[in-house]
């Protein structure tokens, strides 16, 4: 199925779309099948736009937003006091009892009252979650 490749001539006032290759007016600055904007550009802005360009926008956005999440986390992390990194772990393993299915009822319920006391201890010293 070779054969000889359609053109466009200038003298019959059409030419051809440079991203879909379909046929439209000399005059167009929009692809009727495609969608593209045909309109004449700086060479540098044509770079410029385009749809890999908006993701490269987003991309670097997520980026910073990611890098600077990391940063925050590390420098809170970094600047909790060690008392308080106890207290949130002592918390953290006593609602490790109080979810433990083996335990019963009753010792499940103590454990849950425990770790509510303990929570609110926690919030009343130092103003954050554990």
């Amino acid at each position: 199925m070779s054969g000889p490749i359609p053109t466009a001539s200038a003298s019959d006032g059409t030419k051809l779309c440079p991203f879909c290759a379909e046929s439209i007016k000399s005059a167009a600055i929009k692809c009727k099948h495609c969608g593209a904007d045909l309109a004449v550009r700086h060479p540098d802005d044509a770079r410029k736009s385009g749809p890999r360009s908006g993701i490269r926008v987003i991309g670097l956005v997520l980026f910073a937003i990611v890098c600077g999440f990391l940063s925050y986390a590390t420098v809170s992390y970094i600047n909790r006091d060690p008392e308080e990194v106890r207290s949130a772990n002592g918390i953290r393993d006593c609602r490790a009892v109080q979810n433990d299915e083996l335990q019963g009822l009753d010792d499940r319920r103590l454990a849950r009252s425990m770790c509510d006391l303990l929570e609110r201890k926690h919030l009343e010293r130092f103003r954050r979650s554990p």
